[in-house]
């Protein structure tokens, strides 16, 4: 935190350890409807900006983010994003924690990789595109024509999507098997604490952002290692036994 909060200071955007504030918070809290409700139930007796989108209200983070006028209109008027967010939390917290409870663990299990490569083939929103443009003017046609753009690199992360998909899962039971039978007794607690923060991850993420692949996918390598760590003291120990 310490260092996320330094580079934004030394980029000239403060020592701050999220830039955006509550914005992907209260992107989330329109995914599940909670945001909505509190808007309808609360603008008859404060005329937030956002009570003129009522009707038009943003249904995902991605619209709230990047599609609906909302989050623009909402920057000029203070501390309206932040409000929302304690309104909600302060009007449904039963609701809140349940809705948090559920898309953890949707969040456990989401993290198919290659999300990046097939938004492009989409023709998703494409940021790089924009600076390569602004930095790399002469390599922008090369870049704009290349397989990765034109969408023929999606058979490929498709196949390495299916492969680390198995390879994290049979990870998983193996090394649940090696754990309950007791074989590497010393490697228990690095499977016990990789899980925990798998779970802690998945909380965070999917409470304060979303549900998304990459999150996930960033940290689902830990498993697979816990497994290699298990299979070198099993081949030293049958080492050791034979000499």
């Amino acid at each position: 935190g310490f260092w996320t909060a330094t580079l934004n200071r030394r980029m000239g955007l403060g020592f701050k350890l999220s830039v955006s504030g509550n914005e992907f918070f209260l992107g989330r809290l329109f995914d599940d409807g909670l945001a909505a409700d509190f808007l309808r139930d609360s603008c008859p007796k404060k005329p937030f900006v956002a009570c003129r989108y009522l009707t038009t209200l943003p249904r995902t983070p991605e619209q709230f983010l990047f599609w609906n006028p909302l989050l623009h209109d909402m920057d000029g008027h203070g501390n309206e994003i932040n409000e929302l967010v304690r309104g909600t939390l302060a009007t449904y917290p039963l609701r809140f924690v349940g809705s948090s409870i559920k898309e953890t663990l949707r969040q456990l299990t989401t993290f198919r990789t290659g999300e990046e490569v097939r938004d492009l083939a989409l023709n998703a929103p494409n940021s790089n595109a924009a600076v390569i443009q602004r930095i790399f003017p002469r390599d922008f046609r090369a870049f704009s024509n290349s397989r990765l753009i034109r969408g023929q690199f999606v058979r490929l992360v498709d196949t390495a999507a299916t492969i680390d998909t198995a390879v994290f899962w049979l990870s998983t039971v193996a090394c649940l098997v090696l754990a309950w039978t007791k074989r590497v007794d010393r490697l228990n607690q690095f499977f016990y604490s990789a899980i925990a923060f798998l779970v802690i991850n998945a909380a965070i993420c999917a409470t304060l952002a979303g549900v998304y692949d990459r999150y996930q996918s960033r940290v689902a390598w830990i498993l697979p290692l816990c497994l290699t760590s298990y299979l070198c003291c099993l081949l030293r120990e049958r080492k050791y036994a034979n000499s």
